[in-house]
């Protein structure tokens, strides 16, 4: 047993040498793979596409989803672009609806849309809410000649249809001269709808959707919808943890003309809901088109987030010009280098991000004035060579792993080698 005990303590004393050597040269060899990384990324033109605010079939807290009403105080509250659901009718009338009869909208039966004419449905009153209410109102169902004509010219539609009603949808559209005024929702693969937008017409501007957990069809359409012009991606999951919310996705966003996702849904949005933790989530993974039923509550949190990421850009330029990272040898210097170089390219990339949210562009800038104070504070240990190794959760779990490596191995050899003894 002494012989064992011994062994142990010397088993301890190589993992100290581990905590001491190898793993701050891990370290060290990490941030030198890192700032070759960063220093590739920082040659790539900033992310210029800014965070909006989408409206969902309108204002309809206090009005009827896809009403007169509510396009207009969805405009009036600051909306880029109001989605507007359509179905179309026997005789071809582009009607704004949600879903394909009107029983949830309207006091009707649910005979669906289609097999109706215009006239049989004109007249029927709205619900309030998106129909599940049992409050009517007065306010009538909206054709989509009448909301064009109303509204078309004042804020962009959004239309979204069954992908057959495209061509009949684009004729509407043309015959109002709104086409640069619309984005037509293509709900197919981006091949098709943009083999469709460019045999039709090339400067209209198109949204295509693609509801995936696929990593390859998620890559797939950032991909081709990236080398379109006028394009737009819509990405949709109901997985929290979907590959379109994975780095090997959302890094190609940038070359996009915007990447939208519907708040409002929860099997849309990874089961997110439409509040502010969640658009801050979302904003810092690239998504900067924003789908929303709050458009003032949005639009707060964009105008805080353009005010962040304006303190941040003023404080990178104060920094840059006032402090320069001091070079020291060793490996208690390099952990403090490695910390603030991080910071460094976390904030230059929240500066340069347009669609950069509140929360991370304040992080970013308290982890790159906190990895600045500390090296400020402990200056006087590195120009005397008197600085300690640091103690950092990768340390702990390496030094951890390793101790109960060696002593898993000794209680292996102790068992057997006693067993050897009994049979001997």
């Amino acid at each position: 047993m002494k012989h064992f005990l011994q062994r142990t303590f010397f088993y301890l004393f190589l993992a100290a040498i581990l905590f001491a050597v190898v793993v701050p040269a891990s370290a060290a060899e990490t941030q030198a793979a890192t700032s070759v990384k960063d220093e590739q990324e920082n040659t790539a033109s900033p992310d210029t596409r800014p965070l909006a605010a989408i409206s969902d079939m309108g204002e309809h807290l206090d009005n009827p989803a896809n009403s007169l009403p509510a396009i207009r105080d969805a405009m009036l509250a600051g909306a880029e672009m109001i989605r507007i659901p359509l179905q179309k009718t026997k005789d071809g009338v582009f009607i704004l609806s949600e879903f394909p009869n009107l029983s949830i909208a309207c006091d009707t039966d649910d005979t669906p849309i289609s097999e109706k004419n215009w006239a049989d449905i004109s007249s029927l009153t709205l619900r309030n809410g998106t129909g599940g209410s049992t409050t009517m109102t007065d306010l009538t169902i909206v054709d989509l000649d009448t909301a064009l004509g109303m509204y078309g010219r004042r804020v962009v539609f959004l239309l979204d249809t069954d992908w057959e009603n495209r061509d009949a949808l684009y004729q509407k559209v043309l015959a109002q001269d709104l086409i640069d005024r619309c984005v037509f929702v293509c709900r197919t693969s981006a091949k098709k709808a943009l083999a469709w937008r460019d045999s039709v017409d090339q400067n209209m501007k198109i949204m295509v959707y693609e509801k995936t957990n696929v990593i390859f069809t998620a890559r797939a359409a950032v991909r081709a919808v990236s080398e379109a012009d006028n394009a737009y991606l819509w990405l949709a999951t109901s997985n929290p943890y979907g590959m379109i919310f994975q780095p090997s996705t959302t890094d190609g966003f940038a070359d996009l003309d915007g990447v939208m996702i519907q708040c409002t849904d929860p099997n849309e949005c990874g089961q997110r809901t439409d509040t502010p933790l969640y658009w801050e989530d979302l904003a810092a993974r690239g998504y900067n088109l924003l789908m929303t039923d709050d458009i003032a509550g949005l639009k707060e949190y964009i105008k805080q987030s353009n005010q962040a990421r304006e303190e941040l850009r003023d404080a990178l330029q104060e920094i840059k010009a006032s402090w320069v990272l001091p070079d020291y040898p060793g490996f208690a210097f390099a952990d403090y280098r490695f910390r603030y170089e991080n910071a460094l390219t976390a904030a230059e990339d929240a500066a340069n991000r347009e669609s950069s949210g509140f929360g991370q562009c304040r992080s970013a800038l308290y982890d790159l004035r906190k990895s600045i104070e500390q090296i400020n504070e402990n200056d006087p240990a590195f120009r005397s060579g008197d600085a300690g190794v640091t103690i950092t959760p990768g340390r702990i779990i390496t030094v951890v792993i390793g101790i109960a490596a060696f002593v898993a191995l000794e209680l292996f050899i102790h068992k057997h080698r006693g067993k050897a003894r009994g049979k001997t």
